[in-house]
């Protein structure tokens, strides 16, 4: 049975924007798991959450790292200033690149939904401190410390931050902030 790994994408429940994430959608360009290891995801395989359904993006891939997976990241996501953790992984159990849409409100889009395409979007999961944590990049996004990135949607008209590890950070959740 293959595992069922879950990446948690919301706002933080600190922020001041008044940025809601309202939903999300992940469509699979292309991925890599650990050699002899099972997997559900495949190539144009989509994932979907809604907020309200406290529902994360799910794919399924079994977890044992290795030093090829986490190669096949670094080298998509260079440079390492596009992913939160500013720095290169040693050993990673899946990677997946992507198109990651998020549909927001609030903020500056008020009472209406807006939809933010954010193209070549890469999610990782690797091992550490008796845990599973996810690695997170968008290509042309930039590191602004403390794990996080900033990232400008498709059309170039908004941009979003996103945290992703850190002591405020749970291991399967990305926070986003306007």
């Amino acid at each position: 049975m293959v595992t069922d790994n879950e990446l948690w994408i919301s706002t933080h429940p600190e922020s001041k924007s008044g940025l809601q994430i309202v939903s999300g959608h992940f469509a699979v360009s292309d991925f890599i798991v650990t050699e002899d290891e099972a997997t559900t995801i495949t190539k144009g395989a989509d994932s979907w959450f809604k907020t309200s359904e406290k529902t994360g993006f799910r794919f399924g891939a079994d977890r044992f790292g290795s030093s090829e997976v986490a190669t096949w990241f670094n080298e998509r996501s260079k440079p390492t200033s596009q992913n939160t953790f500013d720095d290169d992984a040693s050993e990673l159990n899946f990677a997946i690149q992507g198109t990651m849409t998020l549909w927001v409100s609030g903020s500056v889009f008020g009472d209406k939904q807006q939809q933010l395409i954010f193209e070549n979007t890469f999610l990782a999961q690797g091992y550490s401190d008796l845990t599973d944590k996810w690695w997170f990049a968008i290509a042309g996004a930039t590191n602004i410390t403390g794990n996080k990135i900033r990232a400008k949607d498709k059309s170039g008209n908004y941009q979003l931050t996103f945290l992703r590890g850190g002591p405020e950070s749970p291991v399967n959740r990305v926070y986003v902030d306007g």
